[in-house]
Formats: C-alpha cells, sequence, structure tokens
C-alpha cells in the first residue's frame, strides 16, 4: 500500500487521476483502497478490521455443515480437538459473518461517498460489484433465520441455497495479488466452495438410502417410523446420531432431520419418531391414516451432540417432548453393554407419545434411574403391562425441580444408597416370581398332575415369560437362599400345614389352613416338584409364595407391582426417591473429587431454552459437562 510521506494518508502519488478516481496501482491491478483523509482512513481500518475478523468465520460456516466430513472427522482422532455443537458453530459464524459483513459494507460505502466514487467504484469496480452480492445474499441467507421467523421454515431454509452466490462473489471479492489484505480470498473460497459441493455429492449418492419396505406406527399426536436399513447405515449408527428423511409423494424436495434409535426387538432395524407439528409433519400425519407401502429415502446416519455420551461411565439425560429420541439410543446400548448408568429425566407432556414409550420398553435401562415428569393436561393411566415391563421407571405428575434432583441421583449412586437396580425387581426378577408363583398354583393341584407335567407347564410358561426354564431356575435357587437367610426363624410341619413364625400375620395366615397353605406345604415335602429343582428350594417361606400384593406409589402413578414377598426385592429400607429433595446432596457433588466428576456427564436434548439455559447453570454450578442438542440441523 502507498502511503504518502508527508500526510500519512493511503493515495496513488504515481497518478493524481487514479486517486480522484478512488484508485491505486498495486502489483498490475487497479484497487479502491485511497484514504485521503482522517475520516477515510478510519473507514478504511473500520473495513479491513472487520474482513480479517470474519475470515476464520467464513471459513467455518462452510466446515460446520458439510456432513460427510464432519462424520468421518468424527471416527478419528481429529473428533478430540473438534467443537461439539457443530450448528452452534455454524450459527456463531454466520451472525459474525452478517454483523461484520454490514460493517465491512457501510465503511466501504462512507469513504467512497466522501471521495465522491460511490456509485461508480459500487457498479464498475469489481470488489464494488461482488461485495453488493456478497451482503444481499448474506442478508437474505441470515436475517429470516434471525428475526424474520414468521416465514415458513423451508423458505427460511431455501434461502440458503443463496449460499453459492455468495461464495463465488468471495472468490472474486478482491484480486489475487493483495496478500495479505484478501488476496488469498480467491485460492481459499474455491477449493471451500469444491469442497462443499463434493461434500454434498457424495452425501446425496453414497450417504442416502432407498427405503422399500417401511412399517408406519400413527399415533394421534405423531408417527413412528421403523425400518430396515444397509450394513453402512447400521455400522455407522451405533451411537445414534440423526438422518435426513425424504417422502417422495409429500414432496421431493423436502428432507427434514430426525434422531435415530435401535429397534430394541430387532437390531437391524432404525426407528425415528415424528411428532405432528409443522406443515410437513402434518401432512405425511394426514397422508399415513390409510395404510401404505409406499417407499421413502434417508440420508446418514450423522453424529449429534449426544454422541458424547460415551465418554461417561455415568450419563444424566435431560429430556423435554420429541427430545427422548435421542436419549433412546444412549439407553439401548448402556442396556447391552451393561457397563454404563444412563438415568433418564423426561419431562412430557403428549400422553400418546408417552404411553407408545412404556408399552415398548424402550425407556427400560436396568441400572440407570428412569424418572418420568408427565406435565400434560389429559390424565395418563398406564396399564398393568406397562407397569410390569418397566421396573424401573418411576412416573411423577409435575414438574421436577432440576437443582436438586441431579445432585441426588448423583449422590445416591456415588454412595450406594440409592442404585436404581434397588428401586424395583428386573424383568428376569419379575419372571422368577411369576415362576414361583405359577409353581404354587401347579401344587394346588397335586392329585391332577404329575411331577413331569408340571416340569413341562413350568418350562413352557418359562418360554411365554421369554427365558429358558433353567436359566431361571438359577436365578430362583440364588433369591431362596437369600430369603432362607431372612426367614432362618421359618417352622415346617412335616404335616399337610404350614406355620410361619415370622410374624402375627403370617401366623394368623398359617393357621388357617387354607388350600392354599397346604399346596405350599406338599411342595417341601419328598415327591413335591420342588425336589427337582436345587436343593435350597425346599427351604422356601410359605408366607412367601402364599401372599402377594400390590401397593400404590404415590410418586409413580399408576400402581407398580410391589413384591411385598421379600423373594426378590432389595432391601433398601428406607426407599431411596431421587426425585424428592435429597438434604446436602448439592453439597456432596461439589465436594466430589475432580475425577470422580470426569465420570459423570449431563446431556439435553429439546427445544426449552430455558431449561437449557437452567441445566447449564446447574451443570456449572456442580463443574459437570454439560451437552445440548436442539434439533437445530
Amino acid at each position: 500500500v502507498l502511503v504518502d510521506p508527508d500526510s500519512g494518508y493511503i493515495i496513488d502519488p504515481a497518478s493524481e487521476e487514479r486517486t480522484e478516481a478512488g484508485y491505486i496501482l498495486i502489483k498490475g491491478d487497479l484497487r479502491p483502497i485511497v484514504a485521503a483523509n482522517t475520516l477515510q482512513m478510519v473507514c478504511l481500518g473500520l473495513s479491513r478490521t472487520s474482513a480479517f475478523f470474519e475470515y476464520p468465520a467464513l471459513v467455518f460456516v462452510m466446515i460446520s455443515k458439510m456432513r460427510a466430513t464432519t462424520a468421518f472427522l468424527a471416527t478419528t482422532p481429529f473428533s478430540m480437538f473438534m467443537f461439539e455443537e457443530l450448528h452452534d458453530l455454524h450459527v456463531y459464524c454466520g451472525t459474525t459473518i452478517v454483523y461484520g459483513g454490514i460493517i465491512h459494507t457501510i465503511a466501504h460505502l462512507l469513504r467512497w461517498a466522501d471521495q465522491g466514487n460511490m456509485f461508480h467504484l459500487l457498479f464498475t469496480d469489481r470488489s464494488g460489484i461482488s461485495g453488493a452480492f456478497i451482503i444481499a445474499s448474506c442478508i437474505l441467507i441470515c436475517f429470516p433465520m434471525m428475526f424474520w421467523k414468521t416465514i415458513r421454515f423451508e423458505l427460511r431454509k431455501f434461502t440458503h441455497y443463496l449460499f453459492y452466490i455468495f461464495v463465488i462473489a468471495l472468490c472474486f471479492h478482491a484480486p489475487a495479488s493483495a496478500v495479505p489484505n484478501g488476496g488469498f480470498a480467491p485460492y481459499v473460497f474455491s477449493i471451500l466452495l469444491l469442497w462443499t459441493m463434493l461434500d454434498s455429492l457424495y452425501v446425496y449418492i453414497y450417504m442416502t438410502e432407498k427405503i422399500e419396505t417401511t412399517v408406519f406406527n400413527v399415533l394421534p399426536t405423531g408417527i413412528q417410523l421403523t425400518m430396515d436399513v444397509s450394513d453402512r447405515f447400521r455400522k455407522s449408527g451405533e451411537q445414534g446420531g440423526y438422518c435426513y428423511v425424504c417422502f417422495p409423494w409429500i414432496d421431493k424436495n423436502q428432507w427434514h432431520a430426525f434422531s435415530l434409535f435401535e429397534n430394541p426387538v430387532n437390531p437391524r432395524q432404525r426407528q425415528i419418531f415424528m411428532q405432528k407439528t409443522g406443515d410437513w409433519t402434518t401432512a405425511v400425519h394426514e397422508s399415513l391414516t390409510r395404510n401404505t407401502n409406499r417407499p421413502i429415502w434417508v440420508q446418514g446416519p450423522f453424529p449429534s451432540p449426544y454422541s458424547n455420551s460415551i465418554e461417561y461411565d455415568n450419563q444424566l439425560l435431560v429430556a423435554s417432548g420429541i427430545g427422548i429420541t435421542p436419549a433412546l439410543s444412549v439407553i439401548r446400548r448402556a442396556h447391552q453393554e451393561g457397563a454404563r448408568r444412563p438415568n433418564l429425566v423426561w419431562m412430557v407432556r403428549d400422553p400418546h407419545m408417552l404411553e407408545f414409550f412404556m408399552q415398548e420398553s424402550y425407556l427400560e435401562s436396568g441400572r440407570g434411574w428412569t424418572l418420568v415428569y408427565y406435565t400434560g393436561k389429559q390424565p395418563f393411566v398406564a396399564n398393568e403391562n406397562m407397569e410390569n415391563q418397566n421396573s424401573n421407571i418411576c412416573v411423577i405428575h409435575g414438574r421436577p425441580e432440576l437443582e436438586s434432583v441431579i445432585p441426588a441421583i448423583i449422590q445416591g449412586i456415588e454412595t450406594g444408597k440409592g442404585l436404581p437396580e434397588q428401586h424395583g425387581p428386573s424383568k428376569k426378577q419379575q419372571a422368577v416370581v411369576e415362576l414361583a408363583e405359577e409353581l404354587v398354583r401347579l401344587e394346588m393341584k397335586s392329585g391332577e398332575l404329575s411331577s413331569q407335567e408340571k416340569i413341562a407347564h413350568l418350562t413352557r410358561h418359562a418360554r411365554k415369560l421369554g427365558f429358558l426354564f433353567t436359566d431361571l431356575v438359577s436365578a430362583l435357587e440364588d433369591v431362596l437362599v437369600d430369603e432362607h437367610r431372612h426367614r432362618s426363624n421359618l417352622v415346617v410341619d412335616d404335616g399337610n400345614a404350614c406355620m410361619g413364625a415370622i410374624d402375627e400375620e403370617a401366623a394368623t395366615v398359617a393357621t388357617t389352613a387354607s388350600s392354599q397353605d397346604a399346596s405350599v406345604c406338599r411342595i417341601y415335602r419328598q415327591d413335591s416338584i420342588l425336589k427337582q429343582l436345587p436343593s435350597t428350594a425346599s427351604r422356601l417361606s410359605s408366607r412367601d409364595l402364599m401372599k402377594g400384593s400390590k401397593k400404590k406409589n404415590k410418586y409413580a402413578p399408576p400402581t407398580e407391582k410391589d413384591l411385598t414377598t421379600g423373594l426378590l426385592k432389595k432391601r433398601t429400607d428406607p426407599l431411596f426417591t431421587p426425585w424428592e429433595s435429597q438434604e446436602g446432596s448439592s453439597e456432596f457433588v461439589k465436594q466430589m473429587p475432580e475425577i470422580e466428576k470426569e465420570r459423570w456427564g449431563i446431556l439435553y436434548c429439546g427445544g426449552a431454552k430455558i431449561l437449557e439455559s437452567k441445566l447449564a447453570h446447574i451443570a456449572e454450578d456442580l463443574d459437570l459437562d454439560f451437552h445440548t442438542e436442539s434439533f437445530a440441523w
């Protein structure tokens, strides 16, 4: 840049005519960067500063949306250094570009106007013409997403295709000779444009699949889609992630993103859940009022912020509404591995969605707390099948006090006083109980069935419960040994009546010598079916097999099967309830060693910004990692 040694202004000393026209000849190129007074120097300084501030944002705003590239990098060691919330990065960069671009443009126009060259340079110079295309396309891309949200989303998203005009104009905005003042733009932005186009082409050709057989489960407020996917898709989406879906019979040009989760019944299948919210999802819902086998197209899968869950041994998964879907993959994977503890706190007001996910056992985690806060106005009543299938699920009416719930869960698990598996029986434990109850019923028919017939019946009953009879026998032996230790004062008579001296209630029941009492006593005789089980089975308490009850849990409506028999229920007295305030839990977490805190992570998915801010504050207060996924892909 040529500087007048006397005034310090930027002019072309070789040609006063060029200076008057606003140009300086540098390395064979005419550049409109004359600054002949203090105002023009300030404006030139603002335009250059804003441009240099924009350059990193211009690079990352493109890279953050290269889906094939970022999906590949997520599988490499580079993922350790990548920005996790790529969409947040994209939004930040876009905001930086539009505001920086406005400052850059105004500064140039003020300088040119002060010279009297504004219209001449704006409409005849390469920098002026390209700059007009750049700022116009930038505003049309960014402002609808930032301020004009009443416009249909599809239209706002469509304006993003102006990105190609934006980048092409950038390539011509400054000559290559202008290094370091923008001279690299033609090379850098040409490469990024070509890279973006190749990335999009790769996704469209190699990461897009036609799903010919799709199963739709239509609910009043949404749709569950089950699809068979290729081995490539399945292996790439083991961590869940998201995909784009196109229904050609709705609109061939619209692709919408949804979280993926594995079908718990068939691991080869992937599922998504669409909630009926916008125009497109409503159109899909209405089109499926009749059964259809028409194919759909899916693109993906792509990693999401929820993929960070594998970085933690103990996961606190907080979700609101349809935000439950990415958490399902985390729960399913943890359930298969049996090592991590996925603790779910789900706020939902749609009873149909809640009923669907409970019925299908999607929420069964085994080693983690599953707290469902139902906030809907319509009454929600779960049936007995839901209750039995989801033994670790607590349904609470109302909103959670996350400031107390989150530290309470952590304290309960870290101290061992509130382990989720102690709250209720697992499916296998329930099966053992049902098998024991079935055994009592068979013994009541001892004169009608032989021992071999009883064994055959128990084998079939175990198979109906989803287990092999031999597997349940082994589990039954373990619990019988444990029960015998707790009921060591049992007295068994060799006759046809049993007397349990455990407590007044047991004694009263035993002295009635009912037909059920007699059947239980026959279990202990030498010719009993139990003698064909391990020998410890003969120590079974009469009270344990005679009596069962259901107890309402005010914290988990509807009723949960309360195994007061003591056969299986862990003895956690008093019962740990993380949904209630636990005194000192916050201080406990704050005082945990750093190495223990690193094993915990909070992940949120949903569209509630207030809730997201609250969780971020809680994570900061407790010094825990926090990740968020907002479906804003």
